[in-house]
């Protein structure tokens, strides 16, 4: 009885080693990385200063002629509340925000805009996301 034991052991773990050998060449093969396809997040992220609550306009203005980013918000239910407006792909050093509410327009001048390097899919895979956030100033 215990040399029957024995044997079923033996060829278990011969089975596990054989399985062994099998799997770990094709987990280390280095040369073929698989890279994720994780979005690109680049880009400036304006803050409001307290909930909104109503229409209102974002712009960017980033000081290169030519070069103004707008986002337009109506009235509907994604303008109530906390606000980040995200202006996708945007990498600028300075700019100035300009945000519009039935109450008027305000500018908010930001220079020396740091932004933030990250890799979501990894060192080793693209992109390469730059990502900031700046706080605007609303109307009186």
């Amino acid at each position: 009885m215990h040399t029957r034991i024995a044997f079923l052991r033996a060829v278990r773990n011969r089975r596990i080693g054989v399985v062994a050998l099998l799997v770990l060449p094709m987990a280390c093969q280095g040369d073929s990385l698989t890279c994720t396809l994780i979005g690109d997040p680049t880009g400036l992220t304006v803050e409001m200063p307290t909930p909104m609550q109503g229409p209102f306009t974002v712009t960017l203005l980033s000081g290169r002629p030519g070069l103004t980013y707008t986002y337009s918000c109506d009235g509907g239910p994604g303008c109530v509340g906390t606000v980040r407006v995200l202006f996708a792909g945007v990498v600028v050093p300075q700019a100035t925000i300009r945000v519009t509410t039935p109450r008027g327009t305000k500018d908010t001048p930001r220079s020396g805009i740091r932004y933030e390097e990250s890799f979501p899919n990894g060192r080793s895979c693209e992109p390469r996301a730059l990502t900031a956030t700046v706080r605007a100033d609303l109307p009186d």
